[in-house]
């Protein structure tokens, strides 16, 4: 209240009745916000055995500035002959330096190049450039193609099938030349000793050509051509507008993804509550909200176009859920009367006197914006790689903007008639308890985004708690005349169905329910299932990520998902650490651009593009899906 003031709002104190609300829930709100900040302290890293790099020597005589460093990531322990194995080089640029990347857009440019000069214990199947940021420079006129920042080159090795067990070594050399924005140092080659350690049977030639496993994946994720590149296509072939009109659709398609079910009452509380007496203001409000919605998903549309990724972990990590739950908890308390913020004097007379609900709409919509943000499905994921690889900001912009308004069409149509509310009588006690409700379901809303922090059991036996305590008051303790007659009976019948619902939500949360066994990712696992014949599943998933929680919640413990997926190696890879450097790997390996994602992996190592699964998806579809892989 004194940081308020501070600024110029006007906080009203609380009343007689606000002070008795307060006495009520004294007991319940530390113990729930106790359990809230417990829930939302990041989990500590679990211990695992770290990557073991190999680092390079300068060919010749190297240069005295030392911008670039770079290393493979050694590959497994042992291996078979035959076998294929991804090595990982990671080329780390200094700061306002970069190299130029394997095509260069100028012919006497030197590109970045991996090669294995030496082929007698070892023969190259393929070596994966990632594409290069295109970057406008001083002392070229045209735009460059180049490397900057940290950058992965994946190359796919196999011992030859009649080399002999024992130790052996493979040789690589990496070429580069590093450049500022008004200097080039003379080009560089750093060669790899990279220790090969063979042993067993000779993989036959059937395996063979499956054996790479997530090697093979790594091959064909760059071929994604579903997503990004339809499209690209659709672009080249129908224009700008045809997309635009597409990307509008694939926002309203984005409405049944689970990140938008919390914002639907939210959209209805906020839009109900406004003082909004004109059809100008009821339409205006609702346009606002949309439009910071909008500007929100524009922001990572530039992002998307600037760096290649979508900023998902960080708008789910448990700070920003942590605000967002203490949001609604304050909106909720300010539904039950405990105090009522005023815009500035100030600020309130540059918005138009009366319209002190704009900005607050924009904020909300902002906000909205922040919640359905991380939502992903295979349009969105499309939409990513295409603006990630065309590299325009500005295309990047409008893509995510269009996409927004389609995704915020219903709440414009949402508000506008949850706004007519606002032009009923408001003298009686009916709104009083209209408001009450609501706050209710805002504090409903701030245990959905706490979810992912909790275990299953933990957050259904805190939905009962919560259910009970609120049946309780609206029933009960809350004693709002609402009508002439009848009003307790009313009452008892709102009391009773909070309960009804808070019991068939929390349910199958405490009940003991089978799930799948999945067993940790590792890329060891994968081509050794290639080897064995046998399919693999892998769930990219994250702690953060609500839709893997319906996945696991839902689909993951139907028994005939369970018995499809026991012929299958089910792996489970942790992408909580979203930006760390082993998840990057795993994440680059795979393309994978938001999770959750699934990977199916037939029998022979290789990947069903076309199967994977972006978001939730039913049991029923799910069996379907994995019916498929062979």
């Amino acid at each position: 209240a004194v940081a308020a003031r501070a600024v110029g709002y006007n906080v009203r104190p609380m009343n007689r009745v606000s002070r008795s609300f307060v006495q009520r829930v004294a007991v319940i709100l530390p113990a729930v916000a106790i359990l809230t900040a417990w829930s939302l302290l990041p989990a500590a890293p679990a211990d695992g055995p770290a990557e073991t790099s190999i680092k390079g020597m300068v060919v010749g005589r190297p240069n005295i500035q030392r911008v670039v460093e770079s290393s493979i990531v050694a590959p497994p322990a042992t291996i078979r002959p035959g076998q294929a194995v991804t090595l990982s080089l990671r080329i780390v640029i200094a700061p306002g330096w970069h190299v130029n990347s394997a095509t260069p857009t100028l012919e006497y440019l030197i590109g970045t190049r991996l090669e294995f000069p030496d082929t007698t214990a070892v023969l190259v199947e393929d070596i994966s450039y990632p594409p290069g940021r295109i970057l406008k420079l001083k002392f070229a006129e045209e735009k460059l193609s180049v490397y900057d920042g940290e950058t992965i080159v994946r190359a796919t090795l196999r011992p030859r099938p009649d080399l002999a067990a024992g130790d052996h070594e493979a040789r690589a050399r990496l070429t580069y030349q590093a450049c500022s924005d008004t200097t080039c140092l003379p080009p560089e080659t750093v060669e790899f000793r990279i220790p090969l350690k063979v042993a067993g049977e000779p993989v036959v030639a059937s395996a063979a050509g499956g054996s790479g496993g997530a090697a093979e994946v790594a091959a064909g994720a760059t071929a994604l051509t579903s997503g990004s590149g339809a499209v690209a296509d659709l672009l080249e072939q129908r224009g700008l507008i045809v997309l635009l009109g597409v990307t509008f659709l694939g926002g309203l398609a984005l409405n049944l993804t689970p990140c938008i079910y919390p914002t639907l009452p939210v959209t209805i509380g906020f839009f109900t509550m406004q003082a909004a007496t004109g059809w100008g203001m009821r339409v205006g409000l609702p346009a606002l909200y949309v439009l910071g919605m909008a500007l929100t998903y524009s922001v990572l549309g530039v992002v998307a176009g600037l760096s290649g990724g979508l900023i998902g972990s960080t708008l789910q990590s448990p700070w920003v859920v942590g605000g967002l739950v203490v949001l609604f908890v304050a909106m909720a308390l300010s539904m039950f009367g405990l105090y009522e913020f005023r815009m500035p004097g100030w600020l309130t007379s540059r918005a138009g006197g009366g319209r002190r609900g704009l900005a607050g709409a924009l904020v909300m919509g902002l906000t909205m914006g922040l919640v359905a943000a991380p939502c992903i499905g295979p349009f969105i994921v499309g939409l990513l790689g295409f603006v990630s690889a065309s590299g325009d900001p500005v295309l990047g912009f409008w893509l995510f903007f269009v996409l927004a308004i389609g995704l915020g069409i219903p709440s414009l149509f949402l508000g506008i008639f949850s706004g007519t509310l606002a032009s009923l009588p408001r003298s009686g006690p009916w709104l009083i308890f209209a408001k009450k409700v609501m706050g209710v379901a805002l504090l409903a809303v701030s245990i959905y985004f706490v979810q992912p922090f909790l275990e299953d059991r933990t957050l259904g036996w805190l939905a009962i708690a919560f259910s009970v305590v609120s049946a309780i008051y609206l029933g009960a303790v809350d004693r709002t005349r609402i009508l002439a007659r009848g009003s307790a009976a009313v009452r008892a019948l709102v009391g009773l169905f909070v309960l009804a619902l808070g019991a068939w939500l929390s349910m199958p949360l405490v009940q003991a329910r089978p799930k799948i066994a999945w067993d940790p990712y590792t890329h060891e696992a994968v081509a050794q299932a290639a080897v064995a014949g046998r399919p693999v599943v892998i769930d990219f998933s994250a702690d953060w990520c609500l839709p893997c929680r319906e996945l696991e919640r839902f689909t993951f413990t139907d028994p005939r998902v369970i018995a499809e997926t026991a012929r299958f190696t089910r792996l489970k890879a942790d992408l909580t650490q979203f930006e760390s450097a082993p998840v990057g790997e795993i994440r680059e390996r795979f393309d994978i651009i938001g999770v959750p994602t699934l990977v199916f992996i037939d029998g022979q190592g290789k990947e069903h593009i076309d199967l994977r699964l972006f978001g939730f998806e039913p049991p029923e579809s799910f069996v379907d899906r994995l019916r498929r892989v062979r």
